[in-house]
């Protein structure tokens, strides 16, 4: 079984990047809202309070500044003319490590004690690690074909 790799700026890896984008910015939202103080602890590191102790407020004010640039990262990634926080020769290997990250977030989710934190996060998380992967395998399949046809002399 082949499968199709598409090329960046292709409808499918673009419209993956909007979506991964999406995400991260509920998901910086909702770090923005535990770091003021907003109640939903039990939907986050691993649900054990309701209130977060200092120290996780200052670790989702973090992530809440974090998950904005990953997002730009995909949609550059993707073809997007947006800004992005690292040089265009950084952001293959920035794709493939934001990959490896939400897919550790899946993992992480699905063996949470919490609930409330399974239900919300965990298919959050699957969208992210999917349309990520989608946009690092079709840039990156479209870079690899270029640069060996490029390389062709006429």
């Amino acid at each position: 079984m082949t499968v199709r790799a598409w090329p960046a700026g292709a409808p499918t890896v673009r419209s993956a990047a909007v979506v991964a984008a999406g995400v991260t910015g509920v998901t910086a939202v909702f770090q923005l809202a535990l770091a003021l103080g907003a109640p939903w602890g039990q939907a986050a590191y691993g649900g054990a309070v309701a209130e977060l102790p200092r120290e996780l407020r200052v670790s989702s004010a973090v992530a809440a500044i974090v998950w904005p640039l990953v997002g730009l990262v995909v949609l550059r990634r993707a073809g997007w003319r947006v800004w992005a926080p690292l040089p265009a020769a950084a952001l293959p290997v920035a794709s493939w490590g934001i990959v490896g990250l939400a897919g550790l977030a899946v993992v992480l989710n699905a063996i949470t004690r919490s609930p409330l934190e399974r239900a919300v996060w965990l298919p959050v998380c699957l969208v992210l690690f999917t349309t990520t992967l989608i946009v690092a395998r079709g840039a990156g399949r479209r870079h690899s074909r270029g640069s060996s046809t490029s390389a062709r002399t006429p």
